[in-house]
C-alpha cells in the first residue's frame, strides 16, 4: 500500500496547490525558494495509550516517517514562484473509543495527524513589501476513523450508547484520484479516503438509533434542572425576626465603639453613630420584603403541575415518534434535515427530502485486526481552502 498511498497522495496535493488559486503565476514572488517546516509532538501521547510494544512504536513511526518524506518530495512544494509549507505531526488519541464492546483494547492502531499550511508570498501594491498568506490547508490523519466522516449535526455531540458519534455522511463526487474516490465534505471542503479495506470506514445510522440516542442526550441535559425543580426548596427562613433578636446587642455595641472613636475624631463618631441608626431604621423592612418575596416564589412554583417539570416531558415528542415507526422504518437509515428538528420532532425526513443529510458512524468491524498494529490502514487527506495574511515589514523581507 505504501507505493500507492505515495503516488495517490501527490496527487492530491498537487490537487490541493492548483485548486488554491495558484494559477495567477504573475502575482506572487517568483524567486523564492520554497523550505519545509516540520514540527513532530506527542501531545496526547497517542502512542503511549496504543498498546504498541517498542517494536512495534519502532515501526509505526517509521511508517510515518516515510510518508512524510513522500509528501515532502512531491513537486507540489517546488513551483517556480516557492511555497513555505508548515506542518504539525502528533501522535493523537482517537476521538472516540475503541471499538472493543466500549472496553480498553490494545488492537486499535495507533493515529497519527499532519496538519499542511501552504504559505505562499507575494509582492504588495505599490511595491511597499512582502504578504505572507496561506490559502490552502492540508490535512492528513492516519487510522483515525472519525475524520473519514463529516461534521456532527448537533452543538452537543449526540452517540450511541458504546460512544461512538452520529455524524454526516459525505458526499461522494464523480472524481478519482489513483482510482480512490473524492467526497465532498459537508462543509464544502473535499476529502480522500485511502484504504486496501473491502469495507467502508462508516456504516448508517437507522432511524431507531438516532432517535433513541436523541432521547438519551435530551434526558441527559435535561435532568439536572429537572431534578433541581422537583427538589423541595430551603424554607425562607424569618431574618426579621433574628435581626430583632439581636437589636441590644448592636446597639450596646455601637455605642461603645461610639465613646472610643469620639476622643480622637469627634465629626467622625458622629457620622459612625448616625450610619448606624440608620441601618437599625432601614434594615427590618427590607428583611421583611425579602422574606415576602421568597415565599411568593415557593407558592408560585409549588402551583406547577408535575408534568411540567418532568423529564419526561421533554422526550416524550421523541419517544411518541418512534411508537408510530413500523419495524422496517425503525430498522432503515436515518436521513436526517436540521431545521426540521425540534422540541416536538427528531429531525428525520425522507431520503429525496430537499436537506436530506444521511447520517452515519464508524465501522466497528473496519479494522482488520490480523494485521500488524503499526500498519497505516487508512490515511484521509482534506484539501481545505482557507485564508490568513502576514504582513511583512521592509526589516523582515530583506531577510527573506
Amino acid at each position: 500500500m505504501a507505493s500507492r498511498i505515495q503516488i495517490t497522495v501527490q496527487t492530491v496535493l498537487i490537487a490541493g496547490w492548483l485548486v488554491g488559486g495558484l494559477a495567477a503565476q504573475t502575482r506572487y514572488v517568483s524567486d523564492k525558494v520554497g523550505s519545509w517546516t516540520l514540527e513532530r509532538h506527542d501531545y496526547s501521547g497517542g502512542m503511549g495509550r496504543s498498546g504498541l510494544s517498542p517494536a512495534e512504536k519502532s515501526r509505526f513511526d517509521a511508517e510515518i516517517t516515510a510518508l512524510i518524506s513522500a509528501i515532502q518530495e512531491s513537486k507540489t512544494f517546488n513551483p517556480p514562484m516557492g511555497i513555505e509549507p508548515h506542518a504539525y505531526g502528533n501522535y493523537v488519541a482517537p476521538d472516540e473509543p475503541d471499538q472493543c464492546e466500549n472496553q480498553p483494547c490494545i488492537h486499535h492502531p495507533p493515529v497519527f495527524s499532519l496538519d499542511i499550511f501552504l504559505w505562499y508570498y507575494l509582492l504588495t501594491e505599490k511595491g511597499m513589501g512582502l504578504q505572507k498568506f496561506v490559502e490552502n490547508e492540508v490535512l492528513i490523519d492516519v487510522n483515525n476513523l472519525t475524520q473519514t466522516l463529516g461534521d456532527t449535526p448537533w452543538a452537543e455531540r449526540i452517540r450511541l450508547p458504546d460512544g461512538r458519534l452520529i455524524r454526516y455522511m459525505l458526499r461522494e463526487t464523480e472524481a478519482r484520484i489513483d482510482g480512490f474516490p473524492v467526497y465532498e465534505h459537508h462543509s464544502g471542503d473535499m476529502r480522500l479516503v485511502l484504504s486496501k479495506r473491502d469495507r467502508a470506514p462508516w456504516i448508517p445510522v437507522t432511524r431507531e438509533q438516532l432517535v433513541l440516542a436523541l432521547i438519551r442526550e435530551r434526558e441527559r441535559l435535561n435532568a439536572p434542572l429537572a431534578e433541581a425543580k422537583k427538589s423541595t426548596p430551603p424554607p425562607c427562613g424569618n431574618g426579621y425576626n433574628e435581626w430583632m433578636s439581636h437589636r441590644d446587642e448592636r446597639r450596646k455595641a455601637t455605642e461603645e465603639a461610639y465613646q472610643v472613636l469620639k476622643k480622637t475624631n469627634p465629626a467622625g463618631a458622629e457620622r459612625y453613630r448616625a450610619e448606624m441608626e440608620k441601618m437599625e431604621a432601614d434594615t427590618p423592612a427590607q428583611l421583611q420584603e425579602a422574606q415576602a418575596r421568597c415565599e411568593a416564589q415557593q407558592k408560585q412554583a409549588a402551583q406547577h403541575a408535575p408534568e411540567q417539570i418532568a423529564p419526561d416531558r421533554i422526550v416524550e415528542p421523541l419517544r411518541a415518534e418512534l411508537a408510530r415507526m413500523t419495524p422496517a422504518e425503525r430498522a432503515s437509515p436515518a436521513w436526517y434535515d436540521k431545521e426540521s428538528e425540534g422540541p416536538d420532532a427528531s429531525g428525520l425526513v425522507a431520503p429525496d427530502a430537499p436537506r436530506a443529510e444521511e447520517l452515519v458512524t464508524t465501522n466497528p468491524d473496519f479494522f482488520d485486526r490480523s494485521l500488524p498494529l503499526s500498519d497505516l490502514q487508512v490515511i484521509t487527506v482534506d484539501v481545505r481552502s482557507i485564508r490568513r495574511w502576514v504582513q511583512i515589514t521592509p526589516t523582515s523581507a530583506r531577510k527573506i
